[in-house]
């Protein structure tokens, strides 16, 4: 199996859409839809496995995901 490579990110996979959500909810953040979620500050958009890798460290990295202020 090869790594998915980012410029400074090795990754062993990509996140599945419930690794995602657990990591998350551990964050304080509530879920809206499958793929966008929010706290009292942020909002996150576009949390979808092909935009979220499983590091080799076992981390979650947000690659392509939109985060915006909460208004």
């Amino acid at each position: 199996m090869r790594s998915l490579v980012q410029p400074y990110i090795l990754a062993e996979r990509e996140a599945t859409e419930d690794e995602i959500a657990a990591y998350m909810q551990a964050l304080g953040f509530e879920m809206d839809y499958y793929d966008e979620y929010h706290n009292s500050d942020y909002e996150v958009f576009d949390a979808v496995p092909n935009n979220v890798l499983y590091g080799i460290d076992g981390d979650l990295y947000f690659i392509d995901t939109q985060i915006r202020l909460r208004s």
